[in-house]
């Protein structure tokens, strides 16, 4: 028994050993680099030399591209929207002449989703629709107006976020729903923007 309580002694004590002298070695190795690099700078400049290993800095971190393109796509709808072509003195005046010549009918105007890569862009934007028909009739509308197939999905969203049902009418919606400065804003975007597991009408 006492010689093997020696010899795990003997073997914890050589383990020290060899733990001290790998770090003598790494310090030896660290001093060596830095005393190379001083070696290098004018003898003015030695002072400021490191006095120890540092890892060099991580890279700066780039954003990907594909928010770069997201970006770009953002900005560039934002300068296409109607709200940043006419100011909203305009926009109400416009209103206003619309609903007193057509007061059963809805001003909307009608745009496609930023992020939108799938679904083709409308001839036009402004729509002057009966106020009695209802979402899911305005969908179709829309459907014919962009030519798509009877299978692929879409949605509408009233103010860029509120996904409406298609029971209601669209004096229903107008009245819940329009902006400030009276048109009803609508947009649509392909069911790949918002991923696979959702129906679209």
């Amino acid at each position: 028994m006492g010689a093997r309580n020696v010899s795990a002694t003997a073997r914890a004590w050589w383990r020290r050993v060899a733990a001290s002298a790998a770090a003598s070695r790494e310090r030896q190795r660290c001093a060596a680099s830095v005393g190379r690099a001083r070696s290098r700078l004018p003898a003015g400049d030695r002072i400021r030399a490191p006095r120890r290993c540092c890892p060099p800095p991580p890279p700066p971190a780039t954003p990907p591209a594909m928010d770069v393109q997201a970006k770009a796509a953002e900005a560039l709808n934002i300068k296409k929207h109607i709200k940043h072509r006419k100011a909203i003195a305009s926009r109400r005046e416009e209103v206003l002449a619309i609903r007193s010549k057509f007061p059963n009918k809805v001003p909307v105007i009608v745009e496609r989703f930023y992020k939108e890569q799938n679904l083709p862009t409308l001839d036009k934007r402004k729509f002057l629709v009966p106020q009695e028909i209802t979402m899911s009739q305005f969908v179709t509308i829309i459907r014919n107006r962009m030519k798509l197939g009877s299978t692929q999905a879409f949605y509408l969203l009233v103010r860029n976020r509120s996904m409406i049902s298609l029971s209601r009418t669209l004096a229903e919606v107008y009245s819940e729903y329009r902006d400030e400065d009276g048109f009803l804003y609508v947009t649509y975007a392909s069911q790949e923007v918002f991923g696979s597991d959702n129906t679209g009408p």
